[in-house]
């Protein structure tokens, strides 16, 4: 017992020293520093794309916390606004923002969840992820054109001060619902960041502490110091190029894993046994609950709801002021589905591979089929999946801790915490929290990535567009002062929208159910 004290003491310590030095080097980073809310930053990296440096400042109490997840209004569009002026993003521009999102650290859990599966009930469970999440997109994309629509017809003492151009999913919310329910957007938001966060700390931790010797306490704790104090002190242009590597690092990995697999040998064979064992029961909630259930998993790994706001607000509000007419709103509306259905094939292309590869070299009974394929695999599958691990991990780190790090901010600005101080202590706990969480062990990856897909995901980027949809569409309708000039974008109208609200709903309710099974078969009752 005296032992555990000790060893308890002695992590307690470590992480006290850690989260100090953190503190340091952010409350010292040079005064020129631009990465700062107040000066010049670079978008979110989860976007996985490099852009021009944008500007932005503080949000007023009135604007939307989820503002921050999306990448903000750079000069050029600033100063073409003030001409009348903004550039519309590109149908490609905005298809691989959707797809650079949906792919991220989550991508290394795959294997644990389609291996014990089959490739052919996984496939399905991808597909089934897959279209849910696709359409609450599309139901977005119409929530927020009725979002547009409301504001058409508020009068100067409705419209809210401060309020921010770019309609997010606590904006379609606090129109269906009112201000106090795009609080719960918030809460789910950095509910879905930390849990997000923690898992990408405790994979790179476990696989930096198996293949090196570097101690699992120390590889939770170095990393994310490391990459942490790179976000909030680095010039932009420095972190957009060490950004850019690692989304390189990713994708070679990734292309090479494909040539490893082909290269493998047994290649048909492989394939012949993986197409014909299929264990249907793991896409069921009766598999065992909690992270055992593939769905909330393949939800988060696929998930790009994160790039919504701004793909929608570029595509349909990035148009010359002058020709703003309803039809040309409609046109864009639909353009920008177009444009999230063509990003959305990729990570769905992508995880299907991951998954063909996985259930093909991979026995069932395996019990940890990642570090099954690193170990025995061979060089031609290690390397390429250290290459993936390390630039998965490491961009997902990079606009998590970003956006995280504004999420902190504005929630200062809130509550008239403004000081540099306040500041200083916000954004070190954006590193210090998942880092001391990563601390529990590797045991809680899973479940972490189980728990983002069943609830934060779910909610906000399933639920939330979908019922929000429902909602303003007959509210602008009875309203009679408000012309509804959006279009029907989700496939099936109003069943269509029914039917994801219930499938989110499910999902939650399921996992709940699964979660309170398993904690009292835990605690003996």
């Amino acid at each position: 017992m005296m032992g555990c004290d000790d060893n308890s003491r002695r992590r307690f310590f470590i992480f006290a020293l850690f989260f100090l030095q953190v503190f340091q080097t952010i409350a010292f980073a040079p005064s020129n520093s631009r990465w700062s809310i107040h000066g010049n930053i670079i978008p979110s990296s989860t976007y996985k794309t490099t852009r021009r440096t944008p500007t932005t400042s503080i949000p007023r109490p009135h604007q939307s916390s989820l503002y921050s997840t999306n990448p903000t209004t750079t000069n050029d569009d600033a100063e073409n606004k003030g001409k009348g002026e903004a550039k519309q993003i590109k149908m490609t521009d905005a298809a691989s923002i959707i797809a650079g999102t949906a792919i991220g650290g989550a991508f290394l859990a795959l294997p644990a969840v389609t291996t014990p599966l089959g490739y052919i009930p996984a496939a399905l469970g991808l597909f089934v992820a897959w279209t849910f999440l696709v359409g609450s997109s599309f139901a977005f994309i119409e929530a927020a054109g009725l979002v547009s629509d409301a504001k058409q017809s508020e009068t100067k003492e409705e419209k809210k001060e401060g309020e921010s151009g770019l309609t997010t999913v606590a904006t379609i919310i606090q129109y269906a619902f009112g201000e106090k329910y795009a609080s719960v957007g918030s809460f789910l938001f950095i509910s879905q960041m930390f849990a997000v966060t923690t898992g990408q700390i405790v994979k790179g931790a476990e696989l930096l502490s198996d293949f090196t010797p570097v101690p699992y306490l120390l590889a939770c704790l170095l990393p994310p110091a490391i990459i942490g104090y790179s976000t909030f002190t680095s010039e932009p242009s420095v972190v957009e190029q060490i950004n850019t590597l690692l989304t390189v690092c990713m994708v070679g990995g990734f292309a090479a894993l494909i040539v490893g697999a082909v290269q493998s040998g047994n290649v048909a064979q492989a394939a012949v046994s993986a197409l014909s064992r299929a264990d249907y029961s793991k896409l069921l909630p009766t598999s065992g609950g909690g992270s055992s259930w593939a769905i909330p998993v393949y939800v988060n790994i696929i998930a790009f709801g994160q790039a919504m706001p701004f793909v929608t607000e570029r595509m349909v509000q990035g148009t010359n002021s002058a020709d703003n007419s309803a039809r040309t709103k409609s046109t864009n509306l639909l353009r920008a589905r177009t444009a999230t259905a063509l990003g959305a094939i990729i990570p769905l292309v992508l995880t299907l591979i991951w998954a063909a590869i996985s259930t093909a070299l991979v026995a069932p009974t395996v019990a940890d089929p990642l570090r099954y394929l690193l170990t025995s695999m061979g060089p031609s599958i290690s390397i390429p999946i250290t290459m993936l691990a390390i630039g998965a991990i490491g961009t997902s780190l990079f606009g998590n801790f970003f956006a995280m790090g504004h999420f902190a901010l504005d929630l200062c600005a809130r509550i008239s915490r403004t000081s540099a101080f306040s500041k200083t202590v916000a954004k070190s706990l954006t590193v210090a929290i998942p880092a001391a969480l990563a601390l529990i062990g590797p045991a809680i990856y899973l479940p972490l990535i189980s728990f983002a897909g069943a609830y934060p995901t779910t909610l906000l980027y399933g639920l939330s567009p979908a019922l929000c949809s429902f909602v303003l569409r007959r509210k602008l309708v009875k309203g009679g002062r408000n012309k509804v000039t959006t279009p029907r974008i989700v496939p099936g109208g109003d069943v269509s929208l029914i039917v994801l609200s219930l499938s989110a709903l499910g999902l939650v309710g399921t996992s709940t159910f699964l979660a309170v099974k398993r904690i009292l078969s835990f605690v003996g009752l």
